[in-house]
């Protein structure tokens, strides 16, 4: 689903920039065929009729395949460069420039439930200065492959904002979904520690806000109480911490 919403947001952006070139390149294109005809004519008044048509052909026929090939080369290149607008260059998911796309794109939609779900890697400084930043960059496409394959088949879009924090964009889902989708979110990373080539449990922490429908707060909003509330899971994991290794006392 996430890949098909970047895929749709690609190709409207490849539309807006169609339109643009269509708005240039057409009067540009019949510019050169009037001049190209203009020659022509002037051939023909001292070479004849024959001898006119022939280089017309060829003249018209040379502009076209300019033309012709200056488009595909122009959108085979917007395709290239979407690619690297919409996808995380490091992780298996979108960039930071789709979740703001996909974000303006929501944003007049008031008749839907949006939920941002934030959530970063704890301890990953620990990761990077311990292992090493490929062990670092390693745990980074293990927690987005992990939340993609989690989320996949809802109306949902996970990107890296930056950093080991990542948001999840969700449409009409409740709380207790997402409740569930994140218990199966750790029990996922449970299984990729096991796989790590380095001894290191992936933990994380996650915060969730929704803009229901009728809600008029910005979206930008609803990011930053997802942020906020992130924040909050990841001290009370610390305070947790603190407390099940203090002496005389036992994890539960």
């Amino acid at each position: 689903m996430a890949q098909r919403i970047r895929q749709s947001m690609s190709a409207h952006l490849r539309l807006e920039r169609l339109d643009r070139t269509l708005l240039t390149g057409v009067p540009v294109s019949v510019a050169v065929l009037f001049f190209a005809m203009l020659a022509m004519i002037a051939c023909y008044q001292s070479d004849g009729e024959a001898v006119w048509l022939v280089r017309m052909v060829v003249a018209v026929t040379a502009v076209l395949i300019l033309l012709l090939y200056g488009f595909f080369h122009i959108v085979g290149s917007w395709q290239r460069s979407d690619a690297y607008l919409y996808t995380d260059p490091l992780c298996p998911c979108g960039s930071r420039t789709a979740m703001q796309e996909l974000l303006r794109r929501l944003e007049p939609q008031r008749d839907i439930d949006i939920t941002i779900l934030y959530a970063d890697l704890n301890h990953f400084k620990y990761v990077n200065d311990t292992f090493g930043h490929e062990a670092g960059d390693r745990l980074l496409v293990t927690f987005a492959r992990t939340l993609c394959r989690v989320f996949d088949g809802s109306h949902a879009m996970t990107a890296r904002v930056g950093g080991d924090e990542f948001v999840v964009i969700l449409k009409d889902v409740t709380q207790g979904w997402i409740d569930e989708a994140w218990q199966q979110v750790e029990l996922d990373l449970q299984e990729e520690s096991r796989r790590l080539p380095f001894c290191y449990w992936i933990t994380s922490a996650h915060g969730c806000a929704t803009r229901a429908q009728g809600d008029t707060r910005p979206l930008e909003d609803i990011v930053r109480a997802a942020d906020h509330a992130m924040y909050e899971c990841k001290e009370a994991m610390k305070r947790s911490a603190q407390v099940s290794s203090t002496p005389g006392r036992k994890s539960a």
